[in-house]
């Protein structure tokens, strides 16, 4: 049985993560078979006003902190889950320590939470979002 092709949105600021990030999905599916179209934005609101010409989200990988003067990535996840009440599966992907306040936040708004630079683990998240 073929899977129909998941559609993940990537949120993230530095275009030297950014860029070898989405490559490096892109491997991990190939290697495991998963047909996986990555949209990939700098900003939260970039990745906001795609979604309104394109509504079709099944996952979305997030940076939280997603440069100066932007919406962070809690504020994006915010906006997905409260706003626009979208339930796709959504991983915060930060090297940032999380405080009690971000903690309780994401588990509000159903979110996992993964350490950078922890690839293996992100790629695990993702996976276990289509089985």
């Amino acid at each position: 049985m073929v899977r129909p092709e998941m559609m993940m949105i990537l949120v993230e600021d530095d275009p030297e993560i950014r860029g070898p990030l989405v490559k490096l999905l892109e491997c991990y599916a190939s290697r495991d078979a998963i047909r996986l179209k990555i949209n990939a934005f700098p900003d939260g609101e970039s990745a906001l006003q795609a979604l309104n010409t394109e509504p079709r989200c099944d996952l979305i990988v997030s940076d939280w902190n997603l440069g100066p003067n932007r919406m962070d990535g809690l504020e994006f996840l915010t906006e997905i889950r409260e706003t626009r009440q979208l339930a796709v599966p959504a991983i915060l992907n930060t090297g940032s320590e999380l405080d009690a306040h971000a903690r309780q936040l994401l588990g509000r708004l159903r979110v996992t939470h993964v350490r950078k630079p922890n690839l293996n683990q992100l790629w695990k998240e993702v996976v276990s979002t289509i089985n």
